[in-house]
This record gives C-alpha cells, sequence and structure tokens, in this order.
C-alpha cells in the first residue's frame, strides 16, 4: 500500500522515537525542566515520579513510582489532570499537579534514603508529638554537613550510599 499525507500524520512513533522529539521541542522551544507542581501540570512524555499518594493511590502507586505522562486534560468540573502509566505499562491512572515531582537522580534517591534511614533511627522511641518533621530537618541538616565534609572525621564513601 502507497502511503499518503494522510496516512503520515497517524504514523506510529517508536518510545525511542518519542523521546527525541521530546528532547528535540524542548531544545528548539527553549522550555526549561519541569520544576515541580508549581510549574502547573508535567509536560506530556515526561518522566516524574508520584509525589504524593491519597489512600487510592498507595496501592498502586506509592511516592516514588516513577511514571511517564501521556496526556492532559480538564475534567467537568475544571479540574486540571495528567494521565500516566506506571514503567511496565499495565497501570495508569489519572492525578493533579500535586501528585508529581520531577524524577529524582539516582543521586538524589541514595540521599534520601540515607536521610530517612537517620530519621527512622532518630524516631524509634522518641515520645514528643512533632518528632518526625524535627528529625527529617535535623538529619536533613547533618547528612548535607556530612557529604560537604563540614564534619571532621565523618566521611561518606561512595560505597557507603
Amino acid at each position: 500500500m502507497t502511503s499518503t499525507a494522510f496516512d503520515d500524520q497517524f504514523a506510529v512513533c517508536t518510545p525511542e522515537e518519542d523521546s527525541e522529539w521530546a528532547l528535540k521541542e524542548r531544545q528548539i522551544g527553549g522550555a526549561k525542566p519541569w520544576g515541580g507542581h508549581d510549574d502547573g501540570l508535567p509536560p506530556i512524555h515526561s518522566i516524574v515520579e508520584i509525589a504524593e499518594s491519597s489512600e487510592h493511590m498507595k496501592i498502586r502507586d506509592p511516592a516514588g513510582t516513577q511514571v511517564k505522562i501521556y496526556s492532559h486534560f480538564t475534567d467537568d468540573r475544571g479540574v486540571k489532570l495528567a494521565a500516566y502509566v506506571c514503567p511496565h505499562g499495565l497501570v495508569g491512572g489519572v492525578a493533579i499537579a500535586k501528585a508529581f515531582r520531577p524524577a529524582r537522580t539516582p543521586e538524589q534517591r541514595a540521599e534520601d534514603d540515607a536521610v530517612n534511614e537517620m530519621a527512622e533511627a532518630a524516631l524509634s522511641g522518641d515520645p514528643f508529638a512533632d518528632a518526625e518533621s524535627d528529625a527529617l530537618t535535623y538529619c536533613s541538616r547533618i547528612y548535607a554537613a556530612i557529604k560537604a565534609g563540614r564534619i571532621p572525621g565523618v566521611e561518606i564513601k561512595r560505597g557507603d550510599v
């Protein structure tokens, strides 16, 4: 069968071609990377993470799950939503901008894991009510200080994180 201009407008791209197109569009348009929900919905074709989970979303999509954004739409009440699919492609959903955050690098994930481990250790057996936010702040500052080399005699080796 001979291809026509009409047929070509509905051509399907491979995932690699989709990624290349999205990159080229960002480069040509000079668009800055999505910085989080304050920038609105994540761009279509972007890979982001679930930031906050409702009780319903926790079952399938816990915080930190990477998803790909496939479309934007507005529901009948005027709420702007992004449709997403999980990496394995079998489960998807829709959510508002606050439910997403930019995808973290492996280094950022390792840092978050280390800070959470320190916070868990700091919280064990702690009786006061606001311990969680105090401990996370405290441990984040300690980790940043260790990472920056500001605490003498303590260092983080590449294999440690």
